[in-house]
């Protein structure tokens, strides 16, 4: 039973591995993948929030059933407001930024890149679910990291 229970996990082990290698090799058909919904804040069944589009600025982010979670996100450049996060249905802020690329989707981070008016705006979403690190998994936290820089 032992030897069958780590055959098993070796298995699965494997072919994770595949899986991870096949989407980080340059050129290759897995460099494209985007999955159903973009992860953005995942801590368990109760607090989970998906972004079903993907530019990030096209839908509402929601929860992993379907219920909108009205996140948005917005940046003032000069005088002009601009949204990284939420539709067009923000009156206060119209202008989308352009998303430069797909999001990049990692195990505990989701990254975004905008740029508007010489500037880019990266988001980061990240959740501190470190198996090596229970303290932390047990806390109820994620993160936001916005950092912004002029392209000029």
């Amino acid at each position: 039973s032992g030897r069958i229970m780590a055959s098993a996990h070796a298995s699965l082990l494997l072919v994770m591995a595949s899986a991870v290698a096949a989407l980080s090799r340059p050129g290759e058909s897995g460099v494209n993948f985007r999955p159903p919904s973009v992860p953005l804040i995942v801590q368990d069944p109760f607090v989970s929030i998906w972004s079903p589009a993907t530019n990030l600025t096209d839908a509402w982010p929601q929860h992993w059933v379907g219920a909108v979670e009205g996140m948005s996100g917005m940046v003032l450049i000069g005088k002009n407001c601009y949204r990284w996060m939420g539709p067009a249905s923000i009156p206060s802020c119209p202008k989308a930024m352009q998303q430069l690329g797909p999001a990049i989707v990692m195990a505990t981070t989701t990254v975004y890149q905008f740029e508007a008016e010489g500037m880019v705006l990266t988001a980061r979403f990240q959740t501190p679910a470190l198996l090596d690190h229970l303290d932390l998994l047990s806390l109820p936290v994620s993160f936001l990291d916005l950092e912004v820089e002029s392209t000029g």
